[in-house]
């Protein structure tokens, strides 16, 4: 278990950089050539082995959303997907939904 875990993280951390450079998710272009959605985010692993100790071994993905809904409505959200100790936390780190009144106010 432990060993395909290490091997998951590993090729993560190998190719992560690929994978978040094109990780645009293609959609239809608006009016402007501009795209609507974006899916960008991070990864992380974790690997402690002490001298006389158990070993710990973590892994982490949260991918970030950013999603233009109009001209005026735009929406962010974080999600968390985590690898600790043979089990998988999933959670929400934030969302968040702003409206631009003008070129000065913005509520979130």
């Amino acid at each position: 278990m432990k060993r395909s875990m290490m091997l998951t993280s590993l090729l993560l951390l190998l190719f992560a950089p690929f994978l978040i450079a094109q990780s645009t998710i293609p959609v239809p272009n608006t009016d402007n050539g501009q795209r609507k959605f974006l899916l960008t985010g991070f990864g992380n692993t974790n690997f402690v082995a002490g001298e006389h100790g158990n070993s710990t071994f973590n892994v982490a993905f949260s991918p970030v959303l950013l999603w233009k809904v109009n001209d005026r409505i735009f929406f962010e959200g974080e999600y968390e997907f985590e690898l600790e100790d043979g089990g998988t936390k999933v959670g929400l780190e934030y969302a968040q939904i702003f409206y631009v009144v003008n070129d000065y106010v913005t509520f979130g």
